[in-house]
């Protein structure tokens, strides 16, 4: 018998993470970790911890940083199988960067392997396998063809539940966000501006939504 596929679909980018070993900054730092660093692959870790079947499906560079981060994922139990590697194309990487006045972070992500994912990364059939998408503003941010992605996994006639978290940095286009993306999925989490009140970025977040899914 076939082993059950997934409950839960992680779909985004995830990065090398490089910080330094201790709490200096990057350019007096002698030794540095490595790690893995993403948003919706952490949710996808997390999720397979307490039990649940997840997959995480992105793009990584063939390279070795690309073959570290999906080791690491599939360690933690989490379904790789749709993760592809491509040759053309870089693993991103990020560092921090902690500093007395909090941590910066510095992102070398232009170009990489995950930011050339589009409209026709996966097919229908593998979209609507799982009880449940999840995804991130964070990808329609990535590129032009990322945002491609988003929207027709959004827009499609689809039978799988999507969550959408907002992930809202400063530099990003919350307008856009909220006016263009969220009112198309069924749940979106909230997330935290403090230059808007409260209850705005919370009602963006919980309000009624229509859904394309399929009702037959």
């Amino acid at each position: 018998m076939a082993e059950p596929g997934p409950e839960v679909l992680c779909l985004g980018e995830t990065m090398s993470l490089v910080s330094p070993a201790s709490p200096v900054p990057l350019e007096e730092a002698p030794v540095f970790t490595l790690s893995a660093g993403g948003a919706e692959s952490n949710v996808a870790i997390h999720l397979a911890a307490l039990g649940h079947r997840v997959g995480w499906a992105s793009r990584v560079g063939d390279d070795p940083l690309g073959r570290r981060i999906v080791a690491t994922i599939a360690g933690a139990g989490v379904d790789t199988d749709l993760v592809e590697v491509r040759s053309d194309a870089p693993t991103g990487v990020y560092f921090k960067d902690p500093t007395p006045d909090g941590t910066r972070v510095h992102y070398y992500r232009a170009g990489s392997a995950a930011s050339t994912m589009d409209e026709d990364f996966l097919p229908d059939d593998l979209l609507d396998g799982p009880e449940l998408l999840h995804i991130s503003g964070i990808t329609p941010a990535l590129s032009a063809s990322c945002d491609r992605l988003i929207r027709h996994l959004l827009t499609r006639d689809r039978d799988v539940r999507i969550t959408f978290d907002v992930n809202y940095r400063p530099a990003d286009d919350l307008a856009v966000v909220e006016t263009r993306l969220l009112p198309l999925v069924e749940t979106g989490l909230p997330f935290n501006d403090p230059t808007r009140p409260a209850s705005t970025s919370s009602e963006a977040c919980s309000r009624d939504r229509a859904s394309p899914r399929r009702t037959s």
